[in-house]
């Protein structure tokens, strides 16, 4: 079953805040992916929901040398409603939140991850990139120095929602693989040199096909009896 993006929600927390958060309506069994930057390099305490459900990290958060921090946290929700996420840092801090919702994914999602840093410049790879098979999903998080507004979205990737308008510090982008790739990464392209903090994370794309029907129920069939 490939991955089908649901819904989203974005949002940002100006500076002097310890918490951002973001709400969507979510399905059980959907995966749920978090993205995060935070403005000033505060660190990541913890990310709940007003479930409290589990948030695991896709990999540890990425930082750079000019105050810029990015994360991925991902969870398989056991909820339909309503859902509060809520990303809290240990110092106050402008919270940039992506939260997306994903049907189709597998029993555990992660498949791998990539992080790393881009010094300042107009082109933005997102980490050493990841080996990817066909209806893995990747979605990409980077967070940049700059109020850049005028960035291209990387070659067959989307873009997720953005925050408030005027807060552009962040970029997420996604893609679903149609074959076999190594070191698939995505590289966004800008006018405005900045540096930049990126993270990708590949989920693993769920079994395909139906429900399994038993051998003998098979073979009652083709008798015509059942």
């Amino acid at each position: 079953m490939a991955y089908s993006l649901v819904s989203q929600a974005s949002s940002y927390s100006s500076g002097g805040v310890t918490t951002g958060t973001v709400t969507l309506s979510v399905t059980s069994g959907n995966l749920l992916v978090l993205c995060l930057v935070h403005r000033s390099d505060a660190g990541v305490t913890s990310v709940t929901d007003s479930q409290s459900q589990t948030w695991t990290r896709v990999r540890a958060e990425q930082s750079n040398a000019f105050s810029i921090r990015c994360g991925m946290w991902y969870c398989v929700s056991t909820y339909t409603g309503s859902l509060t996420v809520t990303d809290t840092a240990d110092a106050n801090e402008h919270i940039m939140l992506n939260l997306s919702q994903w049907s189709g994914q597998h029993a555990t999602p992660v498949a791998s991850s990539a992080g790393g840093n881009n010094a300042s410049g107009t082109s933005h790879p997102h980490g050493a990139g990841v080996n990817a098979t066909t209806g893995q999903l990747m979605i990409t998080v980077s967070g940049q120095t700059a109020e850049v507004t005028d960035e291209t979205v990387a070659t067959g990737f989307t873009k997720l929602s953005d925050t408030t308008s005027g807060n552009h510090w962040q970029w997420w982008q996604y893609r679903i693989a149609t074959g076999t790739e190594t070191g698939a990464t995505a590289t966004y392209t800008c006018t405005t040199s900045c540096a930049t903090a990126n993270i990708i994370g590949l989920f693993d794309v769920a079994a395909g096909g139906g429900t399994a029907v038993p051998v003998f129920v098979h073979q009652l069939k083709q008798q015509g009896i059942a």
